[in-house]
């Protein structure tokens, strides 16, 4: 038995292959002439920039875990006191399988409570307040309140007068607008809460109330989520120059002026609508910048920098906005440049505008 084992082995070890050979390519064998494409009319001759080719935006973002949540609103039924038209939907939860959803038509003040405080204080003096909203309709301009009062004392059954609040409701309109859009979050600095009464202990909160009132009596529906502590990675406030519009004349001046301090800038791309055009910035320069003094490169626009009208930003949907992403990070990610979560995604439609 032995022996024939062993036989069996070697028989084994003589039929496998050699290793297949793998040629590369150099630089001088691959394909110079780029390809004609309709989504990029001023592709130069030699290829440097490409269409852009499907595939996901780069969305993969780093989302910080929560120190604590101070309010959880993912059902009706965990809620102290629930509003009249607050509802689960079965539809694009956060978490679980609905979304808990304000259907508001009428005035009024909204007041959404967890079922419980926390059971530990949580010291957040110098962090991050995160929110959790997703608009569904009439959202911009219609929601004029968006209060988080922060408390550390009472219970959401007997909430008290002493507490820390913030009306998010602009950041809300401004950054997510009025239709129907996807899931997104806002941190809000703690320093930015006023006290009401006596305010709350900063370093012993305990739970959250939310508080959403329309300013007309249409229909306005929201979507909400969690009040969550988050950690604030800043030990001190950072300063980020940026350029916009591309003009080669400022950015090679800026470029050289700041590389004397060890300075580094941020770069605004709008590529189907400015870069590789006259009196725009070259491909070639756009990736010294980021390859060789390590520049940023932020995500401005793909097709349009409009804010209304046709093909205007406010105006797509959520899907239109994912694939106007989507061709934009294409592209960065073809071009080798990196960042794409910095500024202004699109230039003039911002928290100013």
């Amino acid at each position: 038995m032995p022996r024939i084992f062993l036989a069996a082995i070697a028989a084994l070890f003589a039929v496998v292959p050699a290793a297949a050979q793998v040629q590369v390519q150099t630089p001088s064998q691959l394909p110079g002439i780029a390809l004609p494409s309709p989504e990029w009319q001023q592709a130069p001759a030699d290829g440097d920039k490409g269409p852009a080719v499907g595939g996901r935006a780069y969305l993969r973002y780093r989302v910080a875990a929560p120190v604590a949540v101070l309010a959880s609103f993912d059902q009706v039924s965990r809620l102290t006191s629930p509003p009249s038209d607050a509802s689960d939907v079965a539809a694009d939860p956060l978490y679980g399988d609905t979304r808990l959803t304000l259907t508001m038509a009428g005035f009024g003040t909204r007041s959404l409570r967890p079922a419980a405080a926390l059971a530990s204080a949580v010291n957040a003096s110098g962090q991050l307040i995160r929110i959790w909203t997703k608009p569904i309709a009439n959202v911009d301009p219609r929601l004029a309140d968006y209060r988080i009062r922060l408390y550390s004392e009472g219970s959401p059954a007997s909430p008290g007068a002493n507490y820390h609040v913030f009306n998010a409701s602009s950041l809300i309109r401004e950054g997510q607008k009025g239709g129907e859009q996807r899931w997104g979050s806002f941190t809000i600095p703690v320093a930015a809460f006023t006290a009401t009464g006596t305010g709350a202990n900063l370093s012993a909160w305990t739970w959250a109330m939310v508080e959403v009132a329309p300013n007309s009596s249409s229909s306005t529906v929201l979507a909400v989520g969690n009040v969550e502590v988050v950690g604030n990675a800043l030990a001190k406030a950072k300063m980020i120059i940026g350029f916009d519009d591309q003009y080669p004349a400022s950015i090679a001046y800026a470029s050289r002026a700041m590389a004397r301090y060890g300075f580094r800038g941020v770069l605004y791309l709008s590529p189907a609508i400015d870069t590789g055009r006259a009196g725009k910035l070259a491909p070639v320069m756009l990736k010294s910048l980021h390859d060789n003094l390590g520049w940023q490169i932020a995500s401005q626009a793909w097709s349009t920098e409009a804010a209304t009208g046709a093909g205007g930003i406010d105006t797509m949907t959520a899907d239109q906005r994912t694939a106007e992403m989507a061709k934009l990070r294409n592209w960065q990610n073809g071009m080798g440049l990196t960042g794409g979560g910095h500024g202004s995604y699109f230039s003039n439609v911002g928290s100013a505008t």
